[in-house]
């Protein structure tokens, strides 16, 4: 029984943002599991979508400031605040010089977001990405989620806008669905890419339930006992 479904996204590049593919994924298991416990997880690694990910996770508020660009004019600027935070930028270089530890990217988010404690009570676990292939296990989210939900012998779907070389070798990844139902132009297809995605969850989880619904069929084997022979047929 499919009762807590966790849904940790990235978010798809010019379409979806993790929250935005999160809450798209989410509708989707809705359809099929009304009474499900969604716990929904948007994920970055580092990029874009980062600080707002932090912000969520810590309590914190995003605040817009003036800001120079690089040729003088002023724009706006967005940082993280939160209890014991402050504004923050590209200076890992530089704080390194000064002492500073480095961590992992995923670490630092993921500790926020308790994110261990959280798969370890799924019944279900689904990631997705724009593009799911054989760049995703070098630090792609769908790779570090499913890396952390095998450990506590979860089952992960993996969702994606293609399904490229390797899609289907990632480890820790049961099964992997690409979201287009039919060739379509990249406009459209970015322009419908929560619908899409919401409708491909729904396909691929009344998949699951009907797989648990279907009966076990095993192959009889004749077992062999050492010493002994087969009967000849009576005639």
């Amino acid at each position: 029984m499919l009762t807590r479904v966790v849904v940790a996204p990235s978010g798809f590049k010019e379409s979806l943002s993790a929250e935005a593919a999160a809450d798209a994924i989410a509708a989707g298991v809705r359809r099929v599991l009304p009474g499900a416990d969604l716990d929904l997880v948007p994920l970055v690694d580092g990029g874009e979508g980062t600080a707002v990910a932090l912000a969520a996770a810590t309590g914190g508020r995003l605040v817009t400031v003036p800001a120079t660009g690089p040729v003088g004019e002023t724009i706006g600027a967005h940082f993280r605040y939160g209890p014991g935070t402050g504004a923050s930028g590209g200076l890992g270089a530089g704080l390194a010089a000064l002492g500073a530890r480095l961590l992992p990217r995923f670490d630092v988010l993921l500790d926020h977001l308790d994110l261990d404690a959280r798969l370890a009570s799924a019944d279900l676990v689904i990631t997705a990405e724009g593009a799911l292939d054989h760049q995703t296990p070098r630090g792609k989210v769908p790779a570090e989620v499913a890396r952390r939900a095998k450990l506590y012998g979860r089952p992960v779907l993996a969702l994606a806008g293609t399904l490229g070389e390797g899609a289907h070798e990632v480890p820790g990844v049961d099964a992997c669905h690409g979201i287009l139902p039919a060739p379509m132009e990249l406009a459209e297809a970015l322009l419908r890419a929560s619908e899409l995605l919401t409708d491909a969850t729904e396909r691929a989880l009344r998949m699951i339930v009907l797989g648990t619904r279907l009966p076990l069929v095993s192959e009889p084997v004749q077992a062999e006992v050492s010493g002994t022979q087969r009967p000849s047929s009576v005639r």
